[in-house]
Order: C-alpha cells, then sequence, then structure tokens
C-alpha cells in the first residue's frame, strides 16, 4: 500500500490527493493514482505495472511500522527520496543521520549490501529491522547472514521491535535467546575500551561501533560479567554438537539455566 507520491516536485500524502489526477511513484517514477474511501485507506496505485518497484509491495504492516517510527522519532520523515543514489529511505532521521529500512518479503543479498553500501557512501548509517513473519528461522538466507552482522534487529506481529542472543553456523540459525526489546533512537557510540571478546555475535556487533538502547550489546555493557559467560556457553554448546550427542537433550539443563540468567540479568 502506498501513501506517497509526487504532484511535481513535491511528496504529498494519499489523503490529500485528488482522484482522477496523475501522480509520480517517487520510486519508479510511473504514473499512479490515488483511490480508498470510508472502508479503505487512501492510497496511490500504479496504473501500469513497471518492473520491480518496492512502493507497490508494501504491506500494512510495513506502512505500520514506518508510521510507529516516525512517532518515536519526532524529527523523522517517511519516504525520503536520496536522488543522488536513486534511493528512497523507510524512514530518515535528518538530525541524527539515521536511515531506517524495514524489510516485510524476501531480500537478496546484492541489494541488501547495495542499498547498505549507498546509504553509508552518503554518510548515513542504515538499520534494518526484519519481519519475524519472514526472517529469524532456522534457515537463514544470504541476505540476513549478512544484515545480522550488522545494526539489524527483529520485528514481530505486534510491531515490537527486538534484538537476541543467538548462535549461528554458516547459515543456520542453531540457537536463540528471548526477545530483548529495542528503544528507536539516536545511535550509541560502543566505547573503544570496552567489551573486547566474546560470542561471535558480539564480535560482529563490535564491528560496527553503534548501538541502540535494551539491543543485545547495550544489554552486555550493562553487565560486563555476562560476556565470559556467555562465551563459555556458545563454546559449550559447539563442543557438545561436535561430539556428536544428542544436545537436544543434554543441552535442556543448561538450556533451562540460560534463559533463566538471560532473562534475570539482561532483560529490564
Amino acid at each position: 500500500m502506498q501513501l506517497y507520491a509526487f504532484e511535481d516536485n513535491r511528496l504529498i500524502q494519499a489523503s490529500v490527493a485528488l482522484r482522477k489526477k496523475n501522480y509520480r511513484c517517487p520510486e519508479c517514477f510511473a504514473r499512479v493514482r490515488v483511490r480508498g474511501g470510508p472502508h479503505r485507506q487512501y492510497h496511490f496505485f500504479h496504473l501500469r505495472t513497471e518492473g520491480n518497484c518496492r512502493q507497490r509491495e508494501k504491506s500494512a504492516l510495513h506502512l505500520e511500522l514506518q508510521m510507529l517510527l516516525c512517532a518515536l522519532l519526532p524529527e523523522a520523515q517517511m519516504e525520503r527520496p536520496f536522488p543522488t543514489i536513486g534511493r528512497i529511505a523507510d524512514v530518515a532521521c535528518a538530525p541524527y543521520k539515521q536511515i531506517f529500512e524495514i524489510q516485510c518479503s524476501s531480500l537478496t543479498l546484492e541489494e541488501a549490501e547495495l542499498r547498505t553500501q549507498e546509504y553509508e557512501s552518503l554518510g548515513w548509517r542504515i538499520i534494518w529491522i526484519l519481519s519475524d513473519d519472514r526472517f529469524n528461522k532456522k534457515k537463514m538466507s544470504p541476505a540476513e547472514t549478512f544484515l545480522r552482522k550488522r545494526l539489524c534487529y527483529f520485528t514481530n506481529s505486534k510491531k515490537i521491535i527486538y534484538d537476541q542472543f543467538e548462535i549461528c553456523l554458516g547459515s543456520l540459525r542453531l540457537f536463540k535467546g528471548p526477545m530483548l526489546s529495542v528503544r528507536i533512537g539516536q545511535l550509541k557510540s560502543l566505547p573503544t575500551h570496552s567489551l573486547k571478546d566474546g560470542p561471535s555475535l558480539l564480535s560482529h556487533r563490535i564491528n560496527q561501533g553503534f548501538y541502540l538502547e535494551g539491543d543485545f550489546v547495550d544489554r552486555l555493557l550493562k553487565n560486563p560479567s555476562s560476556v565470559e559467560r556467555l562465551e563459555k556457553f556458545e563454546e559449550r554448546f559447539f563442543t557438545n554438537r561436535s561430539r556428536k550427542l544428542p544436545w537436544k537433550i543434554s543441552f535442556k539443563k543448561r538450556y533451562l539455566s540460560f534463559f533463566h540468567f538471560l532473562l534475570e540479568r539482561l532483560c529490564p
């Protein structure tokens, strides 16, 4: 469902657009018109299907998350165009130079890498939010494998944005902890003296140099003694697995103990 379109060089909302008047899609520049009514939200539709346009593919959840992010960040703007790279950001917060890209549909590795690289080339930080209706499964796509090593979080049908501790091997997610609710705001710089070593997920995040309040890194910064325990847990996990033990059974007690520990120490 598409809520914005260009009228000349001005971006307008579907709620104020005129019926039977041609507008331009901000992404593919094809002709669009508005439709809707008392029982259906006003939105733009393409007069002709021309190639792959992300605006046409956006779900209701996608739009609801965009509006939620804008509500949490009053300075943010939906559907901000970046003409120099031919992109339109889902949500862009200019004061923080942060872009939020919401992904509720499939994504290729090439597109994930390119979108990230192009926004970062302009000096913006990109934060990915992946719907767990499609992502956060045992088998990860190449794009998800790439993104989880960056600033990337999940969201669910209740529009809760969350992070998690997880153990992965290649494209397989072997273990994941409980949801760690993330508070949307300005990215924080990671102190250079902290969290040098730890589980593999932490190592990847440290390389990014930033984090959000409430995410996995933030909780470990507040509880640094947890880092070593999580690292040992990951090591034992792989050791038991490599010995081809019935690890689902042998890990049951440790699994429950770990959840108790994580919920007690990391969750507020």
